[in-house]
């Protein structure tokens, strides 16, 4: 069947959804989800595709991808897709790292409901020679529509969902030997323990959840503990750690657009993987 092309200003103001990725495999779990009807071209092109629900309402998506990580191109990414396409919500999905908690894991599903944005810091230097970084948090709460939703997720019937034929994506494998932590033995001993709860011979949970939380969103691919560490002590809800949030959020809010981020926990900062 030839590729169908249509113009992205035909379809301008009609997009319900318009999802952004970032890895490729990440936009193709989302093609094998809403299978491509048409592309749309404009600066950029779109994989255009339709859902109809249970209740027979139909929604028109628009996914596109980013071709490199990073808050810059993520909101140049959003910047286009808004001004082409205009869509109602902007979903960003793909995974994401984390901090160790004892309520959550790898696997689960991270909905953010409020956005650290770390992407402006300063090095300062210590009269003992010491150099830190500080950083300056200058996101908010997500859109008033999304932190609605999200108040009322646990009443949501999402059904079984979580199950592995649903989700078609086996759980996470977890060594939870010595070997596989790194960070000072506090920290260590947090992500083991906090892994052992999910990944132990004494799990209390195996099945996938769905959350809402907040976010760190900067430039950096963080696998630093006492970054981390950091964080935690000027914003102590974080939960998970990404690189784009921060980029679409902004790109977002001047047209004041809902922007709901979705995130599959595939790393927590401490442990090997």
């Amino acid at each position: 069947m030839a590729e169908e092309f249509i113009q992205a200003s035909s379809l301008k103001g009609q997009v319900d959804f318009g999802i952004i990725t970032v890895r490729e495999d990440e936009f193709q779990a989302v093609l094998d989800r809403f299978p491509t009807r048409q592309t749309a071209v404009g600066h950029q092109r779109y994989a255009m595709s339709s859902l109809t629900t249970v209740s027979d309402d139909k929604y028109l998506i628009a996914s596109v991808r980013c071709l490199e990580q990073g808050t810059n191109q993520a909101q140049e990414v959003a910047r286009t897709l808004l001004e082409e396409l205009d869509p109602q919500w902007i979903l960003v999905v793909g995974i994401a790292g984390s901090v160790p908690d004892y309520e959550y894991t790898l696997g689960d599903v991270l909905l953010a409901s409020r956005l650290h944005d770390y992407s402006v810091s300063a090095f300062i230097e210590g009269t003992d020679g010491e150099v830190r970084q500080e950083f300056t948090d200058i996101g908010g709460p997500m859109h008033q529509d999304v932190q609605s939703l999200l108040a009322y997720l646990p009443a949501i019937p999402l059904g079984n969902w979580w199950r592995e034929e649903n989700i078609k994506a086996t759980r996470p494998k977890v060594q939870l030997n010595k070997n596989s932590f790194y960070g000072d033995e506090s920290w260590k001993k947090k992500v083991r323990e906090c892994l052992n709860r999910y990944f132990g011979k004494k799990a209390i949970r195996v099945q996938t959840r769905a959350f809402a939380g907040s976010v760190v969103s900067s430039g950096v691919l963080l696998k630093d503990t006492q970054t981390a560490q950091t964080w935690l002590k000027s914003s102590r809800d974080i939960k998970g750690i990404e690189m784009e949030l921060a980029g679409v959020y902004r790109a977002a809010w001047r047209d004041h657009k809902p922007v709901l981020a979705i995130r599959g926990l595939s790393d927590i900062v401490g442990i090997k993987r």
